[in-house]
Order: structure tokens, then C-alpha cells, then sequence
């Protein structure tokens, strides 16, 4: 499925160049059968764009694959089913947005499977904290934290202390 996941993301046409796309979720995990596949678009800003209208209501797919049936849009994310016309076969895609600011945050919702982003808002909350695909907020100021993170990795040491 590593292979398929690759060569979708190679004919996705934007109508923007995205800072970075990578393959995330159970695909990224390893997963022998996974139900769909994730990516997430790191865009240089979420503060001045509208998501849906700016970077995906225009997006399209290089042959052989055509997207034939979106499912739902919404401001962060996005799913649709893709279609190879050589082997005539159908993947389920989710698209996930996030921004330069929030990416690590991003890519540790969309890489942790259901458990481990269960164990880690948990975590958080034990600290007086809120975890989201943003950041780290403070449950009593609704504040994000100012501790800095320069990786996933770092997130999940801070919540684990």
C-alpha cells in the first residue's frame, strides 16, 4: 500500500504549491490493510485562507486517477475516493490540513492511531491541558502554552514527563 500512497501523492494536481505533503496514518504505521489512505498538506498559513476554497475545492488528479466522489469537506480536512482507471481500482483518501506553525501537532493527530491520540489527550489533561491537531491550550485560560516543540517526538516526552 506504501507504493499506491506514493503514487497517488505524485498525481495530485494543486491549484497552490503546498510547503510539504506527506503520507500519514495507517499507511505511515505500517498498517497490512489499511481502509484508506491520509495525507497531510502543510500550508505556509491557516490565518488568511479559507481552507476548503483555497486549496482543495480546485485540486484534481493526473492520469490514470480521477476523483470521483467527495464525501465531505470541511475547514481541516477532506475525503474523497480516488480512482485508477488502469486497474480500475478505488481508494478512499483523506486529506488533512495544517499549517508551518501547528505542524507537529498536525502530523502527531494524524500519525498516532485512535489509542495512542486517546492516551496522549489524556496526558495532556492530567497536566491541565488541552491537545488538539493545533496545539496545547490551557483548560482554565483557553491559552496555548509557549513551550516551543521542534518535533513529534518532543510533544510526546512533554506530555509523558
Amino acid at each position: 500500500m506504501d507504493r499506491v500512497a506514493d503514487d497517488i501523492l505524485h498525481h495530485f494536481i494543486y491549484p497552490y504549491k503546498p510547503y510539504k505533503v506527506e503520507v500519514v496514518g495507517s499507511v505511515a504505521r505500517g498498517v497490512e490493510q489499511p481502509k484508506d489512505i491520509d495525507y497531510l498538506i502543510t500550508i505556509p498559513s491557516m490565518a488568511t485562507n479559507n481552507l476548503y476554497a483555497t486549496y482543495l475545492a480546485d485540486m484534481s488528479m493526473a492520469e490514470p486517477y480521477e476523483i470521483t466522489k467527495v464525501d465531505k469537506c470541511g475547514t481541516y480536512n477532506c475525503y474523497f475516493h480516488v480512482l485508477n482507471k488502469q486497474n480500475n481500482r478505488t481508494h478512499l483518501i483523506n486529506l488533512f490540513l495544517t499549517d508551518k506553525k501547528h505542524y507537529f501537532f498536525g502530523k502527531l493527530a494524524r500519525l498516532a492511531d485512535k489509542g495512542h491520540n486517546i492516551y496522549y489527550k489524556k496526558l495532556a489533561r492530567d497536566k491541565g491541558l488541552l491537545l488538539n491537531n493545533t496545539g496545547l491550550y490551557s483548560l482554565q485560560t483557553d491559552e496555548p502554552i509557549t513551550q516551543k516543540f521542534n518535533s513529534v517526538d518532543s510533544i510526546k516526552n512533554f506530555l509523558e514527563l
